[in-house]
């Protein structure tokens, strides 16, 4: 057994890739797959949703074949050690976020599993539901396995009872045209793919699993994983999506499926806390601990707020503005680190944090800009700024050599 109760290392068949692509779909069903394409539907039709998807299950499944296994050189382990920080920047970044979105829909949680609820109720269940993922952390490789089989198990039913509950009126075929029109889509695509293609390798949990597992296990995994069982979930969202849009009857138990869905996702990046908390986690050692740590911190003392905030958003009406407030994140902030300093690092052997943090930093006006007015070019234009950083910041330095600079 691996410490903080991870993945074990010894070679399996192919009944064992399968639990593993189970855990790692659940993993990664996250909010983004769980309201994202909601969001992509009411704004671009039913290509916004193949604009999502598509990248998404690329991204995470090239983690199988560009990433070696085990902790040597050019594995998983030795990325998930060099990149430590920004490995708990994402995690700390993905927990907030989930928590964010359950205060959002802490209302509609309580409704769903004792109706009547009051709202202050409802918080409380959504901090249990947070705070209990913690102790769960500690449960060994067989449990983990277990939880995602059965939170895979609890989002059929939920697809299953919204469906009987309603004659199958909670479901309806996605919009061909959003409000927002296919020109948007595509100065808004370059953020959403750029974003998927390479916030998946800050994922801890595809890291450690593709470090831990066989060469075939591990590869086994993320090809069932993102060619099977995360696009059946998501396939879900997408026929829930003219619920939220209005064309169809909204239903309670799609939040049940959100609730494990999220809660399960929370758990699987505090284990990974629990675990250096111990001083037994393989990937932190005292070169990058303080830093990791420093995150860890960051999301207890922003837990409580970021649930509060959700909720008195959603309430509001402003609940979607803080979503994707923070999917910008994922963006092109997060997804810059890797490019800068793994893609680009290995095509040129350069890429420095300095021209990350400077490409983020003069990026980030045009995305807000972009966002806030509705100006989807300026979105497009960060992007661009966050992917060419890195290349003029090398030809700049190589220049300033050549003269001596």
């Amino acid at each position: 057994m691996s410490s903080g109760g991870q993945i074990d290392s010894e070679s399996g068949g192919v009944g064992r890739g399968v639990l593993g692509a189970i855990y790692l779909a659940c993993s990664w069903t996250w909010v983004i797959g769980m309201f994202l394409p909601v969001l992509q539907v009411r704004d671009y039709g039913w290509p916004g949703y193949v604009v999502f998807l598509v990248p998404n299950c690329v991204g995470a499944m090239s983690i199988g074949f560009l990433l070696k296994s085990g902790w040597g050189e050019g594995g998983a382990g030795a990325f998930l050690r060099k990149h430590g920080h920004a490995v708990a920047l994402f995690s700390a970044v993905t927990v907030l976020f989930h928590l964010y979105f359950l205060g959002g829909i802490a209302q509609e949680i309580g409704q769903t599993f004792v109706p009547g609820v009051m709202p202050g109720g409802a918080w409380a269940a959504v901090v249990v539901i947070a705070l209990g993922n913690l102790w769960i952390g500690g449960m060994r490789t067989g449990g983990w396995w277990a939880r995602a089989v059965v939170v895979l198990g609890v989002s059929g039913l939920a697809v299953w009872l919204a469906y009987w509950t309603t004659g199958g009126h909670a479901y309806a075929l996605p919009r061909t045209h959003g409000t927002k029109g296919y020109t948007a889509m595509a100065l808004a695509g370059p953020a959403i793919v750029f974003g998927f293609l390479m916030c998946p390798y800050l994922d801890v949990s595809f890291l450690r699993t593709r470090a831990e597992e066989s060469a075939r296990v591990g590869r086994l995994a993320f090809v069932l994983s993102f060619a099977l069982f995360f696009p059946a979930l998501v396939l879900f969202t997408l026929a829930y999506s003219e619920a939220f849009n209005g064309g169809a009857g909204m239903n309670n138990w799609f939040y049940l499926h959100m609730a494990v869905q999220a809660s399960f996702t929370i758990g699987v990046h505090l284990r990974e806390q629990r675990a250096v908390w111990r001083g037994t986690s393989k990937w932190v050692d005292e070169t990058n601990r303080r830093g990791v740590v420093f995150w860890q911190r960051a999301v207890w003392l922003a837990a409580g707020p970021a649930i509060v905030v959700g909720a008195m958003a959603w309430e509001q009406g402003w609940f979607r503005f803080g979503y994707e407030s923070i999917l910008s994140m994922y963006g092109f902030v997060l997804p810059g680190y890797v490019w800068s300093r793994w893609v680009w690092g290995r095509m040129v052997g350069g890429g420095g944090v300095g021209a990350w943090l400077a490409s983020v930093g003069v990026a980030t006006p045009g995305f807000a800009y972009g966002y806030l007015m509705g100006e989807h070019f300026w979105m497009a234009m960060g992007v661009a700024v966050v992917v060419f950083g890195p290349v003029f910041a090398a030809v700049w330095g190589r220049r300033g050599l050549a003269g001596g600079g």
